[in-house]
């Protein structure tokens, strides 16, 4: 980075430039490394909301499972043991 600017006398001319230059790598460098690191983190939260999001999902579909899975075994305490239906809801029972 470069500023400068001008020295004057009583009488407004300009009798000097001051000049002051800064090297300001390391400063660029740091703050490209610092974004690099947000855009990870800001990933890294991403992909925990869609596990999140993924695992509420599972847990809902699941209970909706039990469910048929339940009504499947009320059926079969209805059913004689040698009825046509029984092979095909201990099939599903099972799954």
């Amino acid at each position: 980075m470069v500023r400068c600017t001008a020295l004057r006398d009583g009488r407004g001319d300009i009798t000097h430039w001051l000049g002051i230059m800064e090297d300001i790598s390391a400063r660029r460098a740091a703050e490209k490394e610092r974004q690099r690191l947000a855009t990870q983190v800001q990933q890294a939260q991403k992909m925990e909301a869609i596990g999140t999001l993924a695992g509420g999902i599972a847990h809902d579909f699941n209970n909706l499972l039990m469910g048929i899975q339940g009504n499947i075994s009320l059926l079969l305490l209805d059913k004689a043991p040698d009825h046509r239906d029984v092979t095909y809801l201990k099939m599903w029972k099972s799954r």
